[in-house]
């Protein structure tokens, strides 16, 4: 696999291909990718994330655990009319580099956050840690995979209450 513009042939590390290549324009495109796509969720823009999201996305969290775009915009919708007042992105750090052949060629983007989470029913807000590797080719997210940490209790509290809100939701919708 190559990693363009720079090419440090099989041997060398992917870290150091991601820390020279960080800067570079068509990178810099897909960055911005990543930024629009991050602004719609803020928003709780389905429409927007739509548009970012390929038609064969595929997301994992943690886990084996997968969604496809469809359930995303579920999700997303669900969450921002009946769970949460907004999600809140903090503290975002972008590392990036693009694979020009290969099976999976395409621009790679890990980003490093702070996310805070306001419930609408008062119960205050959920702060966590969350790592993200996503995979951009045509200007769209086509994969990621978001690994999350501490403090874990409360963010696991946060996703039981949610999938079981969302499985409730949509057995009305049948």
């Amino acid at each position: 696999m190559l990693f363009s513009p720079c090419h440090f042939g099989p041997a060398k590390s992917l870290m150091t291909s991601i820390a020279l290549c960080s800067g570079q324009g068509l990178v810099d495109q897909d960055i911005a990718v990543v930024d629009n796509y991050i602004q719609a969720v803020q928003s709780n823009n389905a429409q927007a994330v739509g548009k970012l999201l390929d038609k064969n996305y595929v997301g994992y969290l943690s886990s084996s655990d997968s969604i496809c775009k469809e359930q995303a915009l579920v999700n997303l919708t669900y969450g921002s009319e009946h769970l949460y007042e907004k999600i809140e992105y903090l503290q975002n750090v972008h590392l990036s580099v693009r694979a020009i052949d290969g099976p999976e060629s395409g621009s790679f983007i890990s980003d490093s956050y702070v996310v805070k989470i306001t419930y609408k029913d008062g119960r205050g807000s959920v702060f966590f840690n969350a790592l993200v590797d996503y995979q951009i080719t045509k200007g769209r997210i086509t994969f990621s995979r978001t690994t999350l940490s501490s403090p874990r209790y409360r963010f696991y509290e946060f996703c039981f209450e949610y999938t079981i809100e969302v499985f409730e939701f949509l057995k009305t919708q049948k």
